[in-house]
């Protein structure tokens, strides 16, 4: 599979503002040590695309900018509620102007990538999901959704978004757009899951409060089923193999 992390990282340079003064915060802070989300956009678009858009990376980058933003606004959310315990300790403005930032960053990211409104659509319905599960979770507990829940609509949604735009720019049929959506919602919830693995067992019960192991392992085992439900659908038409690397054990 192509290493796609250069050519993120060259894009991610475009669309994000200068680093950070005093009086504005550096929002290359909240990325992650990797760009998986925006690597899964390429991958989607690279199995799917019969001509390459030259705006593939660059929409990928946007992918990574909403990926910090999320990132960001849970932070946030954790800071200023008192009764979740954390290690935060940026001054709450900066991290909402950072945060606003990188929104207008994944925007911009789209808009140079030269492809349809369709994206834009794509990156709002998503943001609104992911920030209205959020607020529920640490505003309103008594009202919140389950654990399962919680992830199919953050990092699953991050992950059905990130498949969707490589999905557009493709231009794929709209019977396979249907599968790319299960696919990219089913992975992001597998690699959520997957890196909650690596943390310790007090942190993971941060991630995880009221969910056991046993079902988390039938969550996951689900949305294994879903993304490969989707994998055999698209295989009718393409080939998958790259895809089918990123599905974990």
């Amino acid at each position: 599979m192509t290493d796609t992390t250069g050519d993120i990282e060259r894009e991610l340079e475009r669309v994000l503002p200068e680093a950070g003064t005093e009086h504005q915060p550096d929002i290359g802070e909240p990325f992650a040590a990797d760009y998986w989300y925006g690597e899964l956009s390429l991958h989607v678009h690279d199995t799917l695309a019969d001509t390459h858009h030259d705006g593939a990376a660059t929409a990928a980058a946007g992918v990574e900018c909403l990926r910090a933003y999320i990132r960001l606004r849970g932070q946030l959310l954790v800071q200023l509620h008192d009764d979740v315990a954390h290690s935060f300790t940026a001054d709450p403005t900066h991290t909402l102007l950072a945060s606003d930032q990188l929104y207008a960053a994944a925007y911009a990211a789209l808009a140079r990538s030269g492809g349809p409104v369709s994206l834009f659509d794509a990156v709002t319905c998503t943001s609104q999901c992911i920030t209205g599960a959020l607020s529920t979770h640490y505003t309103d507990p008594e009202t919140a959704s389950s654990p399962e829940s919680l992830v199919d609509d953050t990092m699953g949604a991050l992950g059905e978004a990130a498949a969707t735009i490589g999905a557009i720019l493709a231009d794929v049929t709209d019977d396979q757009h249907e599968s790319v959506r299960l696919l990219g919602r089913g992975l992001g919830a597998l690699e959520f899951i997957r890196r909650t693995d690596d943390l310790e067992p007090q942190d993971r019960h941060v991630v995880f409060p009221n969910i056991d192991e046993p079902r988390l392992d039938t969550y996951a085992d689900n949305r294994r089923v879903d993304v490969l439900d989707a994998l055999d659908d698209l295989d009718d038409t393409v080939d998958v193999y790259d895809l089918r690397a990123l599905v974990p054990e």
